[in-house]
């Protein structure tokens, strides 16, 4: 596997450890760190709208070759190497790629010595981890996830049927465990968290009829702040649809409402809209 690349991007398979600089919605200028084996997905979640494709692995087992901590270092090293000749700055640092970093043996590790070559090479940059939270129960992880800038962690329903149908998850904990242990890092996170909704409707399921639940579930964890979003790319799988833009920004607003929280919604490739300036705009 390639340790650096700087041609690789954040919406394709990547043959890389690190990549990048890609322009990322909420992290702007950001350079990339695949954590699992190269040139396929794995994932515990197979989502039905996932712009990978499908999962080709769903656990550690048979994976292929993880990334190492050294490679990790070594990768990021080239990169700063390459930003500094295009004379370019970055503005976060994501663990992405190939599917769910934190299937990888070594999160917990491997975080702390991304952000050890963080503060060498690039001071000041966030770590952002992107997770579909399925192994934020399990204690080594959760102490991974702790030491990062920003997680943004998936929760795409609270309904075990809807989430089967949404997320095709094999061998997770069940979703009342995952928002307990989503609560558990609110507690303990050094920096924030964000829990992300995508909103789909897949034949003729939506969980957009469960936004009283998914506020229920954010007022016990607590995040710093929410994003709503519906899928942009076409999916692979035809049965899922995007949501109009108007009922995203209604769904948003309800969420607003009934938690209080900070929440931003997600349209095309445009950052991040706060609802309460959205839903107000009249221009």
């Amino acid at each position: 596997m390639k340790k650096y690349d700087p041609t690789a991007s954040i919406t394709d398979i990547v043959n890389s450890i690190v990549f990048g600089p890609v322009t990322s919605r909420r992290g702007g200028q950001s350079l990339g760190i695949n954590i699992l084996p190269h040139g396929k997905k794995v994932c515990s979640f197979d989502c039905a709208y996932c712009m990978l494709g499908g999962t080709q692995t769903h656990s550690g087992k048979e994976a292929g070759a993880w990334a190492s901590i050294d490679s990790v270092e070594d990768g990021l090293i080239e990169a700063s190497e390459f930003l500094r000749k295009i004379k370019m700055e970055i503005e976060s640092i994501a663990l992405t790629g190939n599917g769910e970093p934190t299937l990888n043996p070594e999160f917990s590790v491997i975080v702390e010595r991304i952000l050890e070559v963080r503060d060498d090479l690039f001071s000041g940059v966030p770590v952002v981890i992107y997770t579909n939270s399925s192994k934020v129960c399990e204690r080594s992880v959760m102490n991974g996830l702790a030491m990062a800038n920003i997680v943004i962690a998936k929760l795409d329903a609270v309904d075990e049927e809807l989430r089967e149908r949404i997320n095709h998850p094999s061998n997770t904990p069940p979703v009342k465990d995952i928002v307990a242990g989503l609560r558990a890092l609110r507690n303990c996170i050094n920096g924030k968290l964000a829990v992300d909704i995508m909103l789909a409707e897949i034949g003729e399921e939506t969980n957009l009829d469960c936004l009283e639940d998914f506020s229920e579930a954010l007022l016990e964890i607590r995040p710093h702040c929410v994003y709503v979003q519906t899928p942009t790319k076409p999916p692979v799988k035809t049965s899922v649809k995007s949501v109009a833009k108007e009922e995203l920004i209604k769904s948003a607003s309800v969420i607003k409402e009934k938690t209080g929280y900070d929440v931003y919604v997600l349209l095309g490739m445009n950052p991040p809209m706060p609802i309460d300036v959205l839903a107000n705009w009249s221009g």
